[in-house]
């Protein structure tokens, strides 16, 4: 039963990863890609690095299957859904760095209406939930923090360019809606 599960996690990050590819595809063949690009915010790689970082923590010093692998399974394919769902919704606009295009738009509505980085809200999530299941207590710890600050980096990073670009709507956007966790803003 723990190596069906082990493996439905797995599916939970090709899942994940799937979204970002179909949605790639989706708009490279409708032939209507988002506009030049005008601003690239690079510190956001770094963040990316750091929570690249964390997915590896989590696989590096695997333990034991435990009791909340259910559990861990669970969350993870629910934050699969939201990744998937998020995605749809920027459609053209999704890009893995930080950039803001000639076209650029400020989404607030489906799952930006509950968070400002769904994709990023539902990474951590994945990772963690991976973590409750899968890895020692070390590495688990280890995920978690370097996926927050590689989070926060991005977060901040992205909020910077968005704030330039939508300078009259994405402040107010900024106070209403959480960045990626309740509370976090």
């Amino acid at each position: 039963m723990a190596a069906l599960v082990v493996a439905a996690l797995v599916a939970c990050w090709v899942a994940f990863i799937a979204a970002f590819v179909r949605n790639h595809l989706r708009v490279r063949a409708s032939g209507n890609p988002s506009g030049p690009r005008l601003q690239l915010a690079s510190a956001s790689d770094f963040g990316a690095l750091l929570q690249f970082a964390g997915f590896v923590a989590v696989w590096v010093s695997p333990r034991e299957p435990s009791q909340l692998l259910a559990a861990a399974f669970i969350l993870a394919a629910a934050f699969v859904v939201l990744a998937w769902w998020a995605v749809a919704h920027l459609g053209r606009h999704y890009h893995v760095r930080a950039v803001i295009t000639e076209d650029h738009e400020l989404v607030t509505t489906g799952p930006y209406a509950l968070v400002r980085h769904p994709i990023y809200c539902a990474l951590l999530g994945l990772t963690v939930a991976t973590a409750l299941g899968l890895a020692r207590w070390e590495s688990a710890v280890a995920a978690a923090v370097l996926s927050i600050v590689g989070t926060e980096i991005r977060v901040r990073a992205e909020d910077g360019l968005l704030a330039d670009r939508f300078p009259g709507s994405f402040p107010a956007y900024r106070q209403k809606v959480h960045a990626y966790l309740p509370g976090v803003r």
